[in-house]
């Protein structure tokens, strides 16, 4: 890959790291500003299932957004190794446009393609990026 190119994925992970980051910081505040401004003797049951309900989500998100911002410093510390664009199994070249669809892809499409037919007719464990559960999946064919 060149250097321009190189150059071009760094900038885009940078920002979207920053805007991620931003994104974090204002959820951790406007949260803060919820639980402060609540009045919790005035709540009924269903202010409480919905508060339980956004809580669940906000976690959610703020696990998703983790696991977005470890791909993310993942591909920054591959550009640094001069390793970025490179199939983490086959260890060929991925195609540009795979990169442009999918920037911190790991795999160059025939291999994830290759991954994703080996999963098809097996159960397998499914361990949750953003909460840690594990659940066990069967996937019909």
């Amino acid at each position: 890959m060149d250097a321009s190119l190189t150059l071009h994925f760094k900038e885009k992970f940078l920002t979207m790291r920053e805007q991620l980051l931003l994104g974090i910081e204002q959820a951790k505040l406007t949260g803060e500003e919820v639980t402060l401004s609540a009045k919790d003797d005035l709540k009924d049951d269903v202010d409480w299932t919905i508060q339980g309900a956004e809580e669940a989500l906000s976690y959610k998100l703020a696990g998703r957004s983790t696991f977005l911002l470890k791909k993310i410093d993942e591909s920054l510390f591959k550009i640094s190794r001069g390793s970025f664009g490179i199939c983490d199994d086959c260890g060929q070249d991925m195609a540009i446009s795979r990169l442009m669809a999918r920037p911190m892809a790991r795999l160059c499409l025939e291999c994830k393609e290759l991954e994703e037919r080996s999963e098809i007719h097996i159960p397998y464990d499914r361990r949750s990026h953003t909460l840690g559960n594990t659940t066990s999946q069967v996937i019909a064919s």
